[in-house]
């Protein structure tokens, strides 16, 4: 299982948003009551004890006397369908809009209804209220909380916030939930159906609504529903909750956007997600079959599948405000404006950040979608869930590089994904025997990839010689400060003096990687390993040639074949430092004239043809265009 960690600076964006929950007077509700008011929040809580539940705004109120938030109740029982529509509605009447919905009550039933006193044939001729009622409030309530949250949820009266995946239900479950609980019969089955509403769910709620949600399952925590237990509890030294541990992991469910279809067991104040584990193992448990249960839930339309077949195809594109993310979702956005095949796609930016500038940019594209997620994480039900069919990666180089990317493949592989386009490197280097590390972890990635067990996941592999951006960089740093102080540093190329590479705009090699994604027989493309340079070919000296030009006078120093910014890396890494320093040897290709023009693929000049010249890219980077 993952743990999940609760963070305070993520728990924080609870402020100014609209919480209804049922069962805050007391326990776990209370202290979660109190943490979101606490954090800002506008607190509208509903429970049966009318006397505790004022008793508990005056506490809040009192004892936290500078929150801005608010905090709201009225006495409610959840059997009671109108009382929870009025709950919502006061909170939607007052505050335009609903963002989280935690539901909270529950009850455990009186012991002995499987007793021998209570299964004679006398006994059972009596319905037992006390059982019926235990499933009403724990789960039949629940599922009609859930329906109301959604529609007031999507009922939002600000729709810029359409796509916005912040909004979230939480539900509490229990341990009792997960595994048996011998005894407490209505319990543990109610609290095993509050999983499986959540599972229900998840696809629906967050393809169509674009709502999160998840599940919390407490074991023991210290409140009054254990005081018959207590004692044994203590008495074997359990691990054992306070209310408040359990309130932050409500809180961190409620507000972490990248937390989604997640079931968080919370045991001595940890979190585990027992979701990431049931879907990591799945093919261990289920063997053989699991490959066909899924295309079973797709046939019969059922589970998941049911909303995957009914909801738009999607494109992934990992990394989308990064170098080459950017020129794929950009190229792919206006390739499906008239492209009938893939009309009703949608495409998925993911971007660690989605209020930085460039993600707010995505964000306006037609069909695009920005999503906070770090692609690492993804797994086979989060690919799944989102009925992803063709994806893009550009993975970063650091030393676990493989097995982040390796993982990332698999879980495509398990999740049906039809074709993945992903970034190389160097094509020269590509190879088993390169003297730096990270070509090598290429090279397996795309052996990996071209192996038996990996037939059904169609590949292409982009190998760009080096970016222009990268290559530039240094000449331009050196004629914007030149242009602002009138001096010069010494230039540090890494280019050697005469030997011809031919850069690429990290842009166009995104343009091109979209035209693949977008390409209707992709089979032609499956495990093609294509050369990208760019239009023309520069040397160092013609790298300080242009820069001469640029600040009008002869640069004083120049030192070629510069590779001293590793040493610095070196330095300063937290991995093996002979490892960092084996990228020294990854130019060598170049300074040996393997990188120039005349290697380009014909596929690549023929489907998106390169057009930035070093000369306009530097322009571009000092600014003069």
């Amino acid at each position: 299982m993952a743990e999940i960690l609760f963070s305070s600076d993520i728990a924080n964006n609870v402020k100014g948003k609209v919480v209804v929950m049922t069962g805050g007077a007391q326990g776990i509700g209370a202290a979660t009551v109190s943490l979101l008011y606490e954090r800002g929040a506008h607190v509208y809580f509903g429970d049966l004890d009318d006397a505790k539940g004022h008793q508990m705004v005056s506490h809040v109120q009192s004892g936290i006397p500078h929150s801005s938030g608010s905090v709201h109740f009225q006495k409610l029982d959840v059997r009671n369908y109108n009382q929870q529509l009025q709950l919502f509605k006061t909170a939607y009447e007052e505050r335009g809009h609903v963002d989280i919905a935690i539901s909270c009550a529950a009850v455990v039933e009186p012991t002995g209804w499987f007793g021998p006193d209570q299964l004679t044939l006398d006994a059972v001729e009596t319905e037992p209220q006390p059982l019926k009622s235990a499933i009403d409030i724990n789960l039949t309530s629940v599922v009609l909380f859930c329906r109301l949250a959604i529609a007031f949820m999507k009922a939002d009266k600000d729709q810029t916030k359409s796509n916005d995946s912040s909004k979230s239900i939480v539900l509490i479950s229990s341990i009792a939930g997960i595994v048996e609980a011998a005894g407490l019969f209505a319990y543990s089955a109610s609290k095993h159906g509050i999983i499986g509403l959540m599972r229900s769910l998840r696809a629906l709620a967050s393809a169509k609504y674009n709502i999160r949600i998840n599940a919390v399952c407490p074991w023991a925590t210290d409140t009054q529903m254990i005081d018959n237990v207590r004692s044994i509890w203590d008495e074997h030294h359990l691990p054992l909750n306070a209310p408040k541990d359990v309130a932050q992991f409500i809180t961190q469910l409620a507000t972490d956007k990248s937390l989604s279809g997640k079931s968080v067991l919370v045991a001595g104040g940890r979190g585990f997600d027992t979701e990431e584990g049931i879907d990591r193992t799945m093919s261990e448990w289920f063997g053989p079959l699991t490959e066909e249960f899924w295309r079973g839930q797709k046939a019969f339309g059922t589970s998941v599948q049911y909303y995957l077949i009914n909801m738009s195809p999607t494109f992934l594109v990992a990394g989308a405000t990064g170098n080459t993310g950017r020129g794929v979702v950009t190229t792919l956005s206006e390739l499906l404006k008239d492209n009938k095949t893939f009309s009703d796609y949608k495409i998925l930016a993911l971007t660690r950040s989605s209020s930085g500038a460039a993600a707010q940019k995505l964000a306006r594209l037609p069909n695009v979608e920005v999503i906070e997620q770090n692609w690492v994480e993804i797994t086979a039900e989060w690919l799944r869930e989102r009925h992803v069919v063709r994806a893009f990666i550009a993975s970063h180089n650091e030393p676990h590089h493989f097995a982040e990317e390796s993982t990332f493949h698999l879980n495509a592989l398990h999740a049906g994904v039809e074709y993945v386009v992903r970034i190389s490197t160097t094509a020269a280097n590509v190879r088993p025997d390169c003297p730096a590390y990270y070509p090598r972890t290429h090279w397996a990635i795309e052996t990996l990839l071209s192996s038996h067990e990996f037939e059904k996941l169609k590949w292409t592999s982009l190998q760009p010689n080096v970016f222009t951006q990268f290559w530039l960089g240094p000449a331009a740093s050196l004629i914007k400060t030149f242009r602002e102080t009138g001096k010069q540093e010494p230039l540090r190329l890494m280019a050697s003096e005469d030997a011809a590479v031919g850069p690429i705009d990290s842009n166009e090699v995104g343009v091109f990687a979209a035209h693949l994604l977008a390409t209707e027989d992709i089979n032609r493309h499956n495990e093609a390993k294509y050369v990208l340079n760019g239009p023309e070919d520069i040397t160092g000296r013609q790298i300080v040639d242009l820069v001469e030009e640029c600040i009008g006078t002869k640069v004083e120093d120049v030192i070629f074949k510069d590779m001293s910014f590793i040493d610095h890396a070196a330095a300063q890494t937290q991995h093996s430092k002979n490892v960092i320093l084996s990228i020294k040897h990854a130019p060598e290709t170049a300074w040996e004239g393997k990188c120039g023009v005349d290697t380009s693929s014909k596929e690549f000049l023929e489907i998106a043809p390169p057009k930035t010249t070093p000369a306009q890219m530097l322009e571009t980077l000092v600014g003069d265009n």
